[in-house]
């Protein structure tokens, strides 16, 4: 048997199916109930994978178990990855029992394969689908014995799974003994890669929707369980939902789709990983990343109303010194701790005399937008409203209340049930009071009890509608809170803060991904659990989907004074770099002009997500790429402890090995030469950045970069050219009032400055080879710059 279409075939030969494309080829052993996956050369990168589906009562149904196997094929055209053929690969123990079946998508013209797993109950009675595995490659009762081989040993691997937690999370290196598992089972997993650092090969694997049940991926390297000794792998490797759901006689119950790609570079497959994401869950285009000011502190106490009218006040006062909206600051935000309670859009009235309501008035009086913090779906139990919510809250099939824990709660919570007619008039009053009464702008919702309150062993909650999976009830929640929002007519935006979670991609416009849930410590420690170092490193990590389905969220970013400047500017280069949200923390009278100045020196956001070059091959990645119109920026961070060179390809950066390149760097003013091919730099201080401005060299004097701005130029210049004829070179800029500027001018080494003029701003010049220096001052807004060049030579 063999069926050929384009570039795409399937063989039967013997008791194997073949499936192929130009890019890898899928082998199913009928005999055994296993399948391999190989890349084009023939090289097997996963081996022995098989499905399996936990039923009640201890019942294992798996692919590779004794029974029937056969299988059907069937070409689509309907699937946003274009067209192709479907195998579906069946098995059944016995008659009348439950059908597994393994869905496999191949396409004529996509590298990566798409795969689904289901039961089809084939009995005359229900059964309860506990776990459903997509894939598999763990020993199963010692046998099979696969996994994932990347060409070389598993210790030279790095893996990226991508979590809800509230520890900020990055990529790891693998270790005999390691195992997610035993790491941290509880946390909900929707994707990752494994990336082999000698071969740079990378298998890229992700769930593309999330709507029925919260994903889960295992992992692990154990040396004990491999099947040859000379050929280590990745040999626990499984995705796979935790259901917990009964399928009716004849009923099918059917997995979220997931992502397998081996076949190209590992940035394309997480890039292209990212785009279906958003096709699969009708992402709505992300917008704009906007600053907001927070005010961050240790002690709910010290969060009071004053704390943020002072800082309004001090805005005004100093208005020219932080810009507003929407160049610069947007929102004044009320982090979480305001509420009376948990669930009551009550404040402290203690700290909050003159309401809610009127701290968002002053704050728009300001001229910002204002942002709040809200607990809306956990109610503390010991409170008042706990006697009204009780009969709305979320109860367990043994009728007692379903207790959560959550960070920063002193005392177990109750969670509502977001299916309870009651619950969602209660969600409606609250929403209501704080979009439309209240007029706040944005609306941050803490989702983090549906996430990890609903996860405890044995625990089956009941609800009003009936059975729904955790991840249903999340999402009813918030589809709640949306269309009553919705209701209102107005413009309020919501996002959820939720440690990263991608079950709401398709209902809000804005989807901010933080990787803390906690905001940063208050005293700066560089590698604790919120620290810089850990959370760029994160950051890092979730760059592929920022700016596609999501915006990134460092979280709130404090510069002030005790931290040491090195780690300011290193805090400052990733938020403006990585193009997601920035918040502010600190109090602004506590910032001395310098720091004032660097903050100034990074707004407007560029707002355009940078490419992180070594993100796969470092646990702490040093190398962001970005780049612009008619230049690139390139960030380079030392994270060490110590000293050292650091030398970079320039073609790593698309950039011509026949050209000469000019690099400048920003943060400290000074010019670091004239590059081609490599780029090295010397003595690169230890835990430090360098933000650098590169430009293609010319035979004549060029623009080479200001410092206003981290883009350099790329925003204030709106034009510059040379006029051979005059042996001028002429620009035009765009300067804020009262902001002091200086442009580099790069002069070769046969041209010598003869005199300049200037309109729009007082000026000064220097002179030191190769660069000409314009210092400008009082500037009217728009700049017009003119230097007269003679040659020396020629």
């Amino acid at each position: 048997m063999a069926e050929v279409r384009k570039r795409l075939s399937v063989n039967l030969r013997g008791g194997t199916l073949m499936v192929r494309n130009e890019s890898f080829r899928v082998t199913y052993n009928l005999a055994s109930g296993t399948w391999n996956y190989l890349d084009r050369s023939g090289h097997t990168v996963v081996k022995n994978a098989y499905a399996k589906v936990n039923l009640d009562g201890d019942i294992l149904l798996s692919t590779c178990s004794d029974g029937r196997r056969w299988f059907v094929t069937e070409d689509f055209d309907d699937d946003p990855g274009g067209p192709g053929r479907q195998v579906v690969f069946l098995h059944q123990s016995e008659p009348g029992k439950p059908i597994l079946k393994v869905y496999l998508r191949c396409y004529y013209d996509q590298s990566y394969m798409i795969l689904r797993t289901a039961v089809e109950n084939a009995s005359d009675t229900p059964v309860t689908v506990k776990d459903l595995n997509l894939i598999d490659t763990s020993p199963l009762q010692n046998k099979p014995r696969g996994g994932i081989y990347l060409d070389s040993e598993p210790t030279q691997y790095n893996v990226f799974l991508n979590s809800c937690t509230p520890t900020p999370t990055g990529f790891q290196s693998i270790y005999d003994g390691f195992n997610t598992e035993h790491i941290a089972a509880h946390e909900t997993r929707s994707d990752g890669i494994l990336y082999d650092k000698l071969t740079q090969r990378a298998i890229v694997f992700g769930f593309l929707s999330f709507k029925k049940w919260w994903s889960t991926i295992l992992l692990g390297y154990d040396t004990q369980s491999q099947s040859s000794k000379g050929r280590q792998g990745v040999n626990i490797w499984a995705m796979h939902h935790h259901c917990d759901t009964t399928c009716a006689p004849g009923e099918e119950i059917v997995s979220e789709s997931a992502y397998i790609n081996y076949a190209v570079p590992a940035d394309e497959a997480q890039r292209e990983y990212a785009e279906l994401i958003a096709m699969h869950m009708d992402v709505k285009p992300p917008k704009q990343p906007f600053v907001s000011w927070a005010p961050a502190y240790l002690q709910p106490e010290a969060l009071h109303e004053d704390a943020i009218t002072e800082q309004l006040s001090w805005l005004e006062r100093n208005s020219s010194r932080i810009s507003k909206q929407p160049s610069g600051l947007e929102y004044i935000h009320v982090p979480h701790g305001w509420q009376q309670q948990p669930g009551s859009e009550e404040p402290d009235e203690k700290r909050f005399p003159h309401g809610m309501d009127w701290l968002a008035e002053q704050i728009h009086r300001h001229g910002f937008k204002a942002s709040i913090h809200l607990v809306p779906f956990y109610i503390a139990l010991s409170s008042p409203l706990a006697d009204k919510c009780r009969p709305f809250l979320i109860y367990g099939k043994d009728s007692r209340l379903v207790q959560i824990e959550v960070p920063e709660q002193d005392e177990p919570l109750g969670l509502l049930d977001p299916s309870h007619p009651e619950a969602q008039a209660h969600l409606r009053q609250m929403f209501q009071t704080v979009s439309h009464d209240w007029k706040y702008d944005l609306i941050m919702i803490d989702l983090l009890g549906y996430i990890q309150g609903l996860h405890a062993e044995n625990l089956i909650p009941r609800y009003y509608q009936g059975p729904m999976s955790p991840i249903e009830v999340y999402r009813l929640a918030l589809k709640t809170v949306v269309e009553i929002i919705r209701e209102q007519d107005n413009q309020t935006l919501l996002f959820p803060h939720c440690g990263g979670c991608t079950a709401g991609l398709d209902m809000l416009p804005v989807n901010a991904i933080n990787p803390t849930i906690a905001s940063e410590e208050i005293i700066p420690v560089w590698d604790a659990r919120t620290g810089m170092r850990q959370r760029v490193r994160s950051w890092a990590s979730q760059q592929y989907m920022n700016g596609i389905a999501s915006m990134n969220d460092l979280g709130t970013l404090r510069i002030a004074k005790p931290r040491p400047l090195n780690e300011v500017l290193i805090g400052l280069t990733a938020a403006a770099m990585s193009g997601g949200l920035l918040t502010l923390g600190d109090q602004w009278s506590s910032l001395d002009q310098e720091r004032l100045e660097l903050i100034s020196r990074i707004l407007p956001l560029l707002g355009k997500p940078c490419r992180v070059l070594d993100v796969y091959d470092s646990v702490h990645p040093e190398i962001w790429h970005l780049p612009l119109q008619d230049s690139h920026l390139l960030a380079l961070f030392n994270w060490s402890d110590y000293e050292q060179d650091m030398v970079l390809d320039l073609d790593s950066l698309n950039l011509s090995p026949k050209e000469s390149y000019l690099v400048q760097d920003f943060w400290s003013g000074g010019f670091i030469g004239s590059f081609q091919k490599s780029l090295e730099l010397l003595n690169v201080p230890a835990r430090s950045v360098r933000l650098l401005g590169i430009r293609e060299e010319i035979d004549v004097p060029q623009f080479l970069s200001m410092d206003t701005h981290l883009g350099q130029g790329s925003l204030e210049m709106l034009s510059t050219g040379w006029d051979s004829r005059s042996q001028m070179l002429l620009g035009v800029c765009q300067l804020a009032n009262n902001v002091e500027a200086t442009l580099f001018i790069y002069v070769p080494a046969d041209y010598l400055p003869a005199s300049m003029a200037c309109y729009g701003a007082h000026y000064s010049y220097r002179w030191k080879r190769p660069l000409y220096e314009i210092g400008l001052s009082r500037s009217q807004g728009i700049v017009h710059f003119s230097v007269q060049f003679g040659r020396t030579s020629g």
